[in-house]
């Protein structure tokens, strides 16, 4: 019998890309940046530039022995390695394909052998929304997302697809106000807890 998809978010869910993307660009141009303000999707509201420049410093940050040290988010390699006993995995990110060898050998450093497949959406830098992840989602079978993008996780459950939103600072609003298949998490603990 085949195994339930679970689809999972990387950045930010598996990787703490807006936190490590920070600490690296305040450490190269001396600035002392709060992750913590920055204004949805993007970084240059945060750091005052342009999203060309914007873009060319996080892909310094993709291409950075800093990113290539980073740790995963807290449990996540446990939780992960706990729920591929029991289904499928996916990871679907918004990262852009030209950034997969950068980010391919960390997924299997700290996650070996446990996704089937890596789907890059161009969604980040490329600006390709032909595909959101909710339409992904649909077409690879997926039954569960992890998610902490508060947007995306609205795309994927209009789908009737259950997201499990990791709390976040850039994502706050009501539990009243999240959609009706959108369930608020605060841990890997807690995903691993009610998919187990």
């Amino acid at each position: 019998m085949a195994l339930e998809v679970v689809g999972i978010d990387f950045d930010d869910v598996l990787f703490p890309f807006v936190s490590e993307c920070c600490a690296f660009d305040n450490a190269k141009y001396g600035t002392v940046f709060d992750y913590k303000q920055k204004e949805g999707f993007r970084m240059y509201h945060l750091w005052k530039c342009s999203e060309e420049e914007e873009i060319r410093r996080v892909f310094d940050f993709y291409l950075s022995t800093h990113h290539a040290d980073v740790e995963p988010i807290k449990g996540a390699s446990e939780a992960v390695k706990k729920l591929r006993e029991k289904y499928e995995l996916l990871i679907i990110t918004a990262r852009p394909a030209e950034v997969a060898h950068a980010t391919l050998p960390w997924i299997e450093k700290h996650f070996p052998n446990l996704f089937r497949e890596v789907y890059f959406l161009n969604h980040y830098a490329k600006n390709d929304w032909s595909k959101t992840k909710g339409d992904v989602c649909k077409e690879l079978g997926v039954k569960i997302f992890i998610e902490d993008s508060l947007h995306n996780a609205r795309d994927i459950s209009l789908c009737e697809i259950p997201v499990f939103l990791f709390d976040d600072y850039s994502n706050q609003v009501p539990d009243d106000e999240l959609p009706p298949m959108v369930t608020r998490v605060f841990s890997w603990d807690e995903i691993t807890k009610r998919l187990l």
